[in-house]
């Protein structure tokens, strides 16, 4: 937690994808929950794996989200 308003915070990792796993706990969701709402995420992704089964949504990252460029 901040102490500073816009200071110093711990690291932000967020876990998109581990493997084909799904882990849902009170501080940890894997696979991300934002993924379908962000394309700065969903642009790189099609890029490295475009075929790639999101394990809950079970459909590809290029399909499911229809990400053209």
């Amino acid at each position: 937690m901040r102490k500073v308003w816009k200071g110093p915070r711990p690291i932000d990792i967020d876990i998109l994808f581990y493997e084909n796993e799904v882990l849902e706990t009170e501080n940890l969701s894997i696979p991300h929950k934002g993924i379908p709402e962000r394309d700065f995420v969903l642009k790189p992704l099609k890029d490295i794996n475009p075929n790639f089964i999101h394990p809950i949504l079970r459909k590809t990252i290029r399909v499911r989200f229809r990400i053209t460029l």
